[in-house]
């Protein structure tokens, strides 16, 4: 589960509740604090800014990504930093951990556990396609060289 702790009281008693159902349920809770576009920022800095509200934090994206929007795809402008974003965002982690902060609170700000997600993405992403030969223009392509591979161990 993935949320934003924006940062007010209210928020806080709703992210607790979902920390507590989803430690019953087995499921990760992933938090940005105080949004998402957090984890956009880092992709060009490591910091330990703390955000006042939500508005400070997209103004920080808005200067790294001038024509930036909420509606807009950032991936295809960001993507090369991707490495940067997972390494600050593990530092931004230890510091907050070192100054003693809970991870799934308002008060450990700024954070983001996003890297969390894209990891695991990258991970399955690079399983499923170890046995590929790629790189492919369309899925039909890709499915195409899956089917020709089962042909070769069935055969």
């Amino acid at each position: 589960m993935i949320l934003d702790t924006d940062i007010n009281q209210e928020k806080q008693e709703q992210i607790n509740k979902a920390k507590t159902l989803c430690q019953k349920k087995g499921i990760e809770l992933i938090t940005s604090t105080p949004t998402f576009e957090f984890w956009y920022i880092i992709h060009f800095e490591y910091t330990t800014k703390i955000y006042q509200n939500s508005k400070k934090v997209k103004e920080d994206v808005k200067s790294k990504i001038s024509n930036y929007t909420e509606s807009m795809n950032v991936f295809p402008l960001i993507e090369d930093k991707l490495n940067d974003a997972i390494s600050n965002a593990k530092k931004i982690e230890q510091y907050q951990l070192e100054n003693k902060k809970d991870l799934n609170c308002d008060e450990c700000n700024p954070y983001t556990a996003v890297y969390k997600i894209v990891e695991e993405l990258i991970k399955r992403n690079t399983k499923n396609r170890k046995n590929l030969t790629g790189p492919f223009n369309t899925v039909e392509e890709m499915k195409a060289d899956l089917e020709k591979k089962l042909e070769e161990t069935e055969g």
